[in-house]
């Protein structure tokens, strides 16, 4: 069994054009926060450990139906 692991380039990129921010707030925990664009507002927030995993939370939020 072999797994892939997406670079944070291929992670961003699947998350599309509605793609906005990568933040890093050093007092949170989780410290990183993304954000996507949703057609409305920029509701489309996630966070995670490490910028990869952050993103990948974003990537979910923004597939889940």
């Amino acid at each position: 069994f072999t797994a892939y692991i997406p670079t944070l380039e291929e992670l961003i990129e699947a998350c599309g054009n509605n793609f906005r921010s990568i933040i890093k707030v050093n007092d949170f925990d989780p410290p990183w926060q993304v954000n996507a664009y949703n057609g409305f507002d920029y509701n489309n927030v996630a966070y995670g450990h490490t910028v990869q995993e952050a993103v990948a939370h974003l990537w979910l939020e923004l597939n889940k139906n």
